[in-house]
């Protein structure tokens, strides 16, 4: 068994057992290169049908300001942040990935774009608090703990 970012991960017959690092990390799923192969993949088939990475009526309200913060929830490997990154033309655009864990997080984050680990199911930090403009979740339900 190894541990990688408080969790522990055991390896038998080629495949992988995730045990969460804490009683709050209900997600199932190990969190190796495989993993993040298919939360790309699964992100890739979804945007094939939905045409679209925001929609387009959320960028036309926005309001005129000189910044616009976009949070990513549970944002995994945050391949949603940067393909907007990479397809918006708004330099307003600020973005922040966050998840119960890092594990999966881009090496290097393009400028204007940071990741930080935070559990949805604590209390919002105060710095996080009515900061973004807008908030992206999506494939959580691996993440919830029975009965939530």
């Amino acid at each position: 068994m190894a541990a990688v970012n408080g969790a522990t991960h055991d390896v038998a017959n080629g495949t992988t057992k995730h045990t969460a690092a804490s009683p709050t990390d209900a997600y199932k799923l190990p969190r190796d290169a495989s993993e993040s192969q298919r939360l790309d993949a699964q992100h890739t088939a979804l945007q094939a049908n939905i045409g679209f990475l925001l929609h387009p009526r959320i960028v036309e309200t926005l309001p005129a300001t000189d910044e616009v913060e976009i949070a990513d929830i549970g944002t995994g490997t945050g391949t949603w942040l940067l393909e907007l990154a990479a397809e918006s033309k708004d330099k307003r655009f600020k973005f922040t990935g966050l998840d119960i864990s890092a594990a999966q997080f881009p090496a290097d984050p393009p400028n204007g774009m940071s990741f930080a680990t935070h559990n949805m199911l604590s209390p919002v930090p105060s710095h996080l608090q009515a900061r973004f403009d807008i908030i992206h979740v999506r494939f959580l339900v691996l993440g919830l703990p029975s009965g939530s």
